[in-house]
């Protein structure tokens, strides 16, 4: 009689400690599955931006240009430049 009740009690441990186990990795793979939802958002965001310079990419290429114009948006675009009559109007303040 004493052995079925240390085996029923051992039993009744083996029992509890897989249903904590399982309830502890029930919560460490919900949260884990969250951090992981957040990550493919967040490069999904990476991928809409890159499409979209992509298709910016796309649009220079098609639209006909000479070397004059070329030149004018790389002096603009890559050295910061302007032309001599233009107005430029710094919004930033640094102190």
């Amino acid at each position: 009689m004493f052995e079925a009740i240390s085996e029923n009690f051992f039993f009744k441990i083996a029992v509890g400690v897989v249903a904590a186990f399982c309830i502890i990795s029930i919560f460490t793979l919900n949260s884990e599955r969250a951090e992981l939802e957040a990550e493919i958002a967040e490069m999904n965001e990476k991928v809409d931006e890159m499409n979209d310079y992509v298709l910016s990419l796309e649009n220079e290429l098609e639209t006909p240009i000479d070397d004059e114009d070329y030149i004018i948006r790389i002096a603009r675009e890559r050295l910061n430049m302007r032309l001599p009559d233009e107005i430029v109007f710094i919004t930033e303040y640094t102190d």
